[in-house]
């Protein structure tokens, strides 16, 4: 294949066999992956998939994608905490905070291509709800409350821990007579 096929050759593969279309998206996967892009290697290896469920079973597509793409998307393209604020919330660079939509985005599409891999290595739920307790934690150490819920509610991560965190940072304002 040309370099930089990737997905061009989309046109070539549809005349393929399945079994045989199966198996060159799965070596596009790999590709992809060698090339640095992950989350294309993911999207070939789901059309792999779609393209013969066997095939890309008996080719190792399962552990392609969970035992090597998954963990790449994971390291390479979502951001781990730094460590912890002094409120204990997870401390990611502000920049990750920023991306929060970004991030968001990328596990729900990994998650509808693979489900079950992707809730075990990229645990989008707990991956999501870090980011969130570190956006309002920004948001709590700057005394901005409202803002705090206004991104809560924008956002819609369903963490009961992160709003009553607000709520209490809510109770505190009123009780000091608002700053």
């Amino acid at each position: 294949a040309a370099a930089g096929g990737g997905s061009d050759d989309a046109g070539l593969l549809e005349g393929l066999p399945a079994p045989d279309r199966a198996r060159r998206l799965l070596r596009v996967a790999r590709e992809d992956l060698d090339a640095g892009n992950p989350l294309q290697a993911l999207r070939a290896a789901a059309r792999a998939r779609e393209a013969h469920e066997q095939s890309f079973a008996s080719e190792g597509g399962l552990a392609l994608v969970g035992g090597e793409i998954l963990p790449r998307v994971r390291d390479t393209l979502l951001p781990e905490p730094r460590g912890a604020t002094p409120t204990g919330a997870p401390d990611f660079a502000p920049e990750a905070v920023a991306r929060f939509d970004a991030h968001a985005a990328l596990l729900r599409e990994a998650a509808s291509l693979f489900p079950e891999e992707s809730a075990a290595v990229l645990q989008p739920e707990a991956r999501l709800a870090d980011l969130a307790a570190a956006a309002v934690d920004g948001f709590l150490r700057r005394g901005d409350v409202a803002g705090a819920r206004q991104w809560l509610r924008r956002k819609a991560v369903r963490t009961h821990k992160l709003a009553a965190r607000v709520a209490a940072a809510e109770e505190e304002a009123r009780a000091g007579g608002g700053g």
